[in-house]
């Protein structure tokens, strides 16, 4: 991600996927239904052109900051969750359906075990949980998810206001995904992450039920992608990796 201009010196923010060519036609054509069907409910940077045979985007410049690590700023981003994406069912988007849960998770567990990630008691425990959730995650209601909501992807405006960013990842999912991966990126800051939890289970919205095994998909999902590129002892991976030991570690 770059910034260009015109010739007249405007400015603007030129995304461009180096993913092989099927991979980055299905993300830039997911980023492309976000900033067109969801742009006016969701605060997204404007779009102003993209390319899916050629895997770019570019949408209008805006002055980004990070998201402030405050409980107040957390606050903002459940509102937002709570308030907004619970309010979309996003049906242009693909759905995480009972596949994902029957066949996909586990084989990534699978693989997490056979790269020597996780143990083969650890993998047994992941699975069961899977298993044991599945048909209330997949009977559970699907809304808008961006499925990659960690605090690098959600920022402040010159305004203040939220901008989101990067939903090449978005599906329609349950509420919880997106809050419980906001958890997960907060976990080695406790007082945010307890805060973040304490909200979590006190609101109406979110089901308390599925958070363990929603937090053990999340970091699975994590870690398989990296390790399959020999990343999962970069800092990313292994704060995943002790969040997910932790709870197979617990068995409940």
């Amino acid at each position: 991600m770059y910034i260009g201009q015109n010739d007249v010196g405007k400015q603007y923010i030129i995304k461009l996927y180096s993913d092989a060519p099927d991979v980055r036609n299905k993300r830039t054509s997911t980023e492309v239904i976000c900033y067109t069907k969801f742009g006016e409910q969701l605060p997204f940077p404007p779009l102003v052109e993209a390319s899916e045979e050629d895997g770019y985007l570019i949408t209008e410049f805006m002055e980004l900051n990070d998201l402030e690590s405050t409980k107040e700023g957390i606050d903002s981003v459940m509102d937002l969750l709570e308030n907004t994406f619970a309010t979309i069912s996003a049906p242009s988007l693909p759905g995480n359906s009972e596949e994902i849960y029957e066949t996909k998770v586990p084989v990534k567990i699978r693989e997490l075990f056979e790269l020597g990630v996780i143990t083969r008691e650890e993998a047994s425990e992941a699975r069961s949980s899977i298993e044991a959730a599945r048909e209330d995650i997949v009977k559970g209601r699907r809304v808008f998810s961006h499925q990659d909501f960690i605090r690098e992807n959600i920022k402040r405006g010159s305004n203040g206001e939220l901008v989101l960013i990067d939903p090449e990842f978005a599906r329609q999912d349950v509420l919880e995904y997106d809050a419980i991966s906001l958890w997960a990126d907060l976990a080695e800051e406790p007082e945010l992450a307890d805060h973040l939890v304490k909200r979590f289970h006190e609101s109406e919205k979110f089901d308390s039920s599925l958070f363990r095994p929603l937090a053990i998909r999340r970091c699975v999902e994590i870690l398989r992608g990296l390790a399959r590129r020999g990343k999962q002892d970069i800092p990313f991976g292994k704060k995943h990796l002790r969040l997910l030991k932790g709870f197979l570690a617990r068995k409940q």
